[in-house]
């Protein structure tokens, strides 16, 4: 289960960090 890394992803603080690195995956792949 990726529920815990999306959610972690999907906060706003680490999310802006993720959308610089990953180009924000969790937004691009809500899987």
């Amino acid at each position: 289960m990726v529920g815990s890394a999306t959610m972690y992803a999907c906060m706003p603080s680490v999310g802006i960090v993720n959308d610089h690195i990953e180009g924000c995956w969790c937004c691009d792949r809500p899987t």
